[in-house]
């Protein structure tokens, strides 16, 4: 019946968390959404990984499918008052999920008291879903529902990089509002796949963030003891560097994946295809943020 079918699928996610959280744990960054299908199994499995990546603190890119998903069930408050059985079983495995990750061991680190690096990338189809960049209000809401089940055990600070003629940036905790990447040339022609290269580069600029972001923290927890009254004003910078970071890390994908496409255009024009993309991808790396101007405080 249906309830032995649950134990079955709330078994089977313990299992997957025992043997993989962790191999989770270390990853550097995590993209969750192109190829994941709308399996409503597999969609359990990937709630156990987000919640360990969360936990963890390893910067997480959501698109495609993973918008669907959320956008299916956490969608606006209205979205949780539906009481139809898959929604509700879809969150209690959620929050069930939530306590099985939390009870395998403590963050990975711990002088980071936060996720500051994980972006939604919607298209415009894909606003419908709750992702919106212009109206921010409601995208908070999508995400608070989906992130904020369990703001017990970790609180995140996420941004959306809406992808279109020009990108937007929007931070979900900040006081600004929408940002637009202008004057960012790219290709005359989209090609199907564009968007998961854009989201693949992302999180390599993401986990470069994270990385910069623990170094300079523990360089001022070791030289800056902080006491409790500290904390405020600490969370408030802490916040203000993830908000920063992020819009860098945004920034810098955006262009790097346009300036990519824009070169395999130039020479393919009409033919261009996302694998023309990926060869030109190299060479705008290095033309954009050269590696002999790099240094390890960078």
């Amino acid at each position: 019946d249906d309830d032995d079918d649950d134990d079955v699928k709330q078994e089977g996610v313990r299992k997957f968390l025992e043997e993989n959280w962790e191999m989770i744990a270390r990853m550097d960054a995590i993209v969750v959404g192109p190829g994941l299908g709308r399996d409503w199994y597999t969609w359990l499995l990937v709630c156990a990984a987000v919640n360990v990546a969360s936990i963890r603190c390893v910067p997480m890119v959501f698109d495609a499918d993973a918008l669907y998903m959320i956008g299916t069930f956490f969608n606006g408050r209205e979205a949780l008052r539906k009481e139809t059985k898959d929604m509700r079983d879809m969150i209690d495995t959620w929050r069930n999920v939530g306590q099985m990750s939390f009870n395998l061991g403590p963050p990975r680190l711990s002088n980071v008291p936060a996720n500051g690096f994980i972006v939604f990338t919607p298209n415009v189809r894909e606003f419908t879903y709750g992702f919106n960049p212009e109206k921010p209000e409601v995208a908070k809401v999508t995400v608070d529902n989906f992130l904020g089940t369990n703001y017990e055990l970790r609180v995140n600070y996420p941004s959306i990089l809406a992808k279109g003629a020009d990108d937007i940036f929007v931070h979900l905790e900040g006081p600004e509002g929408p940002i637009k990447f202008e004057n960012v040339p790219g290709s005359k022609k989209r090609c199907g796949g564009q968007g998961d290269i854009l989201s693949g580069v992302l999180a390599v600029f993401l986990a470069w963030s994270r990385d910069k972001h623990v170094r300079d923290s523990s360089t001022s927890s070791n030289t800056q003891p902080g006491t409790r009254a500290d904390r405020p004003k600490a969370e408030e910078d802490s916040s203000s560097s993830f908000r920063e970071s992020s819009k860098l890390a945004c920034f810098c994908a955006s262009k790097l994946t346009r300036e990519g496409a824009r070169r395999a255009y130039e020479k393919h024009k009409r033919s261009v295809q996302s694998s023309d993309i990926l060869v030109e991808l190299p060479g705008a790396l290095e033309d954009l943020f050269p590696s002999s101007s790099s240094s390890s405080s960078s």
